[in-house]
This record gives structure tokens, sequence and C-alpha cells, in this order.
């Protein structure tokens, strides 16, 4: 596998200020193409009279490869639309779709000869920046980035940005591995009698995400990003789902593959899985789940949830016989913390879940409520 890095410069000023043309950003895309943001001034060192900022493809090079200049496109879209665009006779703002939690911000300083001065704003610090670079290796024909560096006036190191810390879909694609411990309460009866009534388990599991484009991919199953505008995402996936159960007394449950769909709006997600190879039911969910970035390498998400589980769902993973059981719906609550230092994450996973009265009815079940912690270390690759 060939790795080339390279760094590329993005922001650039021309030193006529009286120029027409005002080049504010340049961003260099996967298929060779880069987008320039520009304004055409209608007066000398002001954006005064300024109606919109452009947005321009110059073209570098050529992917013949149909299926990586289709993701290139659709990386395009959701990377690099104008969003939150404010436009002032003394100033303009703008953050890109790309980097949600970025914001920049230009002026034309009067007093220094109309010199362009950029702003970056990211979360809740202000940067005043002197050039910005991007470090990217090439696999599979489309860069990546591995680093932002930005170049601050004033200071003598330079602030590094790494995809992880932005909002957004950057990369093209991704590999993350590790292993993670899986603690919880089980709310089954234990197949042992004298823990019939107590049985907390540890499980040591794989961990990996491998994200091309779209399309990514973990240990629980498949699926693809099929549309992204603003706030609103819509994925299909193919998992392994269930609540299996083996013991001597009752019949095994395994688990299915389930075919369904995610749909992000904002803060809110709404998930669906249903079995539609053998029937045992589907589920939904609602969850609230806010992010909050403590700084660039500390991300903090607590959840909110209520599920829903279909008859069938219920009858076979908890019931002893057809049409005891009917549906359920669960609650609870769940606070990931994510720490990112160079290419290793380390994650802290706690959630409490409460179970619908037909569930904690049935009896294979010993408790109404499950407590999980789960702790991984995962290593990026790529």
């Amino acid at each position: 596998m060939l790795f080339c890095s390279r760094l590329l410069f993005l922001f650039f000023y021309s030193a006529n200020s009286n120029a027409e043309k005002l080049n504010l950003l340049v961003l260099p895309l996967s298929d060779g193409t880069s987008y320039i943001y520009s304004v055409d001034l209608k007066k000398p060192c002001s954006f005064s009279g300024v109606l919109e900022v452009n947005s321009t493809k110059l073209k570098l090079g050529k992917i013949d490869n149909w299926f990586i200049g289709n993701l290139n496109l659709l990386q395009n879209r959701i990377n690099f639309k104008m969003i939150e665009l404010i436009l002032n006779d003394d100033f303009i703002e703008f953050s890109l779709s790309g980097a949600t939690n970025l914001k920049f911000k230009f002026l034309l300083e009067k007093e220094n000869k109309c010199r362009l001065k950029k702003i970056l704003y990211f979360n809740d610090s202000i940067y005043s920046l002197d050039q910005i670079y991007i470090d990217y290796s090439s696999i599979f024909f489309s860069p990546v980035i591995k680093k932002i560096i930005i170049k601050n006036n004033g200071m003598d190191t330079d602030l590094l940005l790494y995809p992880w810390a932005l909002q957004g879909m950057i990369s093209s694609y991704e590999l993350n591995a590790g292993l993670a411990v899986k603690t919880y309460s089980n709310i089954r009866k234990s197949p042992k009698a004298i823990n019939r009534n107590s049985n907390i388990k540890a499980e040591l599991l794989p961990a990996f995400i491998f994200r091309y484009g779209p399309i990514f991919l973990s240990k629980d199953g498949i699926g693809s990003l099929l549309f992204n505008a603003g706030d609103f995402s819509f994925l299909a996936m193919a998992i392994i789902e269930g609540e299996p159960y083996e013991t001597a007394e009752f019949n095994e449950r395994k688990r299915a593959i389930y075919l369904g769909s995610i749909v992000k709006f904002n803060l809110l997600e709404f998930i669906y899985y249903n079995d539609f190879f053998k029937e045992k039911g589907y589920n939904l969910k609602l969850n609230l789940a806010p992010e909050f970035y403590f700084n660039t390498d500390l991300k903090f998400k607590p959840q909110v949830f209520i599920q829903y589980w279909d008859k069938k769902y219920v009858d076979y993973y908890f019931g002893l016989s057809p049409n005891k059981l009917n549906q359920a719906v669960n609650y609870g609550t769940v606070f990931e913390i994510m720490h990112f230092k160079g290419r290793w994450t380390y994650l802290l996973n706690l959630g409490v879940k409460f179970y619908g009265r037909e569930v904690y009815s049935s009896p294979s079940v010993v408790r109404g409520n499950e407590i999980q912690v789960v702790t991984s270390l995962l290593y990026k690759f790529l």
C-alpha cells in the first residue's frame, strides 16, 4: 500500500487589495479538484455591497474509476457546503458542513493597508490565523486528512486539529481496531442454581470500525450513508441483533440478522430494525444524543432513549410459548466519554436500561433493569 503525504496550503491572500476578486479560502478535494471561496468587491477595502460568497471548482486532475468518482461527488456534497453564512459590510463569516464546529471569519483592515485578516473559531476558542495547512495521506486513490496545522499569529507553537475533533464527515475512510471489556448485570437466569438470582458477567470483545466513504463496517454489522443534507442524515444497515439466551431449562434463543435504517436530525436519532428472514419481529428506538467537545481530544455524549419491541420480538426472546407475551417499551440512558491521544482512542460507556413489564414478567428474567459498563481501547490504523 502506497502512502504519500504532503502539505496543502489552504488560505492565500491577494496582495492587490483593489482587485475586484478576493480569494478567501481554497479547499482541495479527493478527485484532484479544489473549491475556491471568493467574493467580488464592490468597493475598495470593504465588503459593502457583497451579496454572496462564490464557490467555484478548479480542476487539477481526473479520476477514471467510476466508483471513486461517485464516492468523491458524495464526499463533496457532504463536506463543502457553506452554512451559517453572514455577509456584513465589515466582515464575512461562514462554516462548512464537513466541520460545523469550525467557523471562519474574514475582515479587511483599513489601518493595515487593507490586509485580509483571518480568524478561526473552534468550539469556544478563537485563533488569529497566519496560515492553515492540511497534512494528509493517500490510500485507495483518495486523500484522508491526518491533521490540520494552524499557524497562529503571535504563537510559537502550531495548533493541531485532528479529524475526530471535527463535527462532520471529513475523511474518505478510516480503520480503528482494538479490544473492549463489557461488564453487565445480566437480566437472565443463570444455568447454575447457586447463581440464579445474581449474574454479573464480563466479556472480552473485539472492537473495530472500518469506513470507506459512506460505507461502514463493524463487528455488529454493515451499513451505508444514503443521504445527508445539513442536520438530516439517512443510513441503511444490516446488523446482528437480538437478546440471546441459552440454558437447559429454556429453549435456546439466537441472535438474528436484522435489516433497518437510522434517521438522524440534529440531536435526535430514530432507529428501526426488522428480522425479515425468520420473523423474529422488529424494534424501534428514539434516541436524544447531543455531543460536547471540551477540547480537541475529549468528547462527551450523553444519551436518553425510549425503545419499542413488537410482540414477535418479545415472544421469541422472552416468551415460553407462542402468543403469550405482548409488546414492550423500554427506556434508559447512556453516558459515553471518548479521549483521543494521537492514534489511540479511549472509550468509556456507562448505561442503564429499564425493561418493560412484559419482559421482566418472563420466567427467564430475574430483574427488570440492566447496568452496563464498556471500556474500549482502539488504535487508528487509517
